[in-house]
């Protein structure tokens, strides 16, 4: 048997259309909570001086290159709880420095942020513990200081593997 077929009034079809509305802004507010609450957007909490200050930057760049250090970041040995950082001249003898920091970034994670002082195991060599640090990528940040001021920076993107289980 069949029904009969109400006739489309037009507050059927209002209906329809703010109930359609309706959706689509619920949908984009629930998109705009989760937005705001995973990230800020912003990856440097001085934006505005680090673009004021980018003339020195360039400068301290030149400087470094003039340098000529070969630094290299032996990430190999991060499974067995630590990086090594090699510092050398153009020659290749070992860079002598006071000290060497890293600064760790978690893309996409800031909580995870830290700062480690390297530790020295010689002329030239440096060590970092990664242990505490969770398996994943990292932005590892090196400054060495020489003189009391900064004398070379370098960063790389790191893979931490877990380590293996014994």
């Amino acid at each position: 048997m069949l029904r009969p077929v109400k006739p489309l009034t037009g507050r059927t079809v209002l209906f329809a259309l703010l109930g359609f509305f309706a959706v689509v802004a619920t949908v984009n507010g629930i998109f705009i909570v989760y937005a705001l609450r995973t990230h800020p957007g912003l990856s440097d909490a001085n934006a505005y001086q680090a673009g004021l200050a980018y003339n020195r930057l360039l400068a301290d760049v030149e400087a470094q290159r003039q340098l000529g250090w070969q630094v290299a970041l032996d990430d190999e040995t991060a499974t067995a709880g630590r990086f090594a950082l090699r510092l050398s001249d153009r020659q290749g003898a070992a860079v002598i420095a006071e000290a060497a920091t890293a600064r760790l970034r978690r893309p996409g994670r800031e909580a995870a942020d830290r700062e480690i002082a390297l530790v020295a195991a010689g002329p030239g060599l440096w060590h970092m513990p990664t242990v505490d640090l969770a398996p994943g990528n990292w932005d590892v940040h090196i400054e060495v200081l020489r003189g009391g001021a900064a004398a070379y920076r370098a960063e790389w993107r790191v893979m931490i593997k877990q380590a293996p289980r014994s």
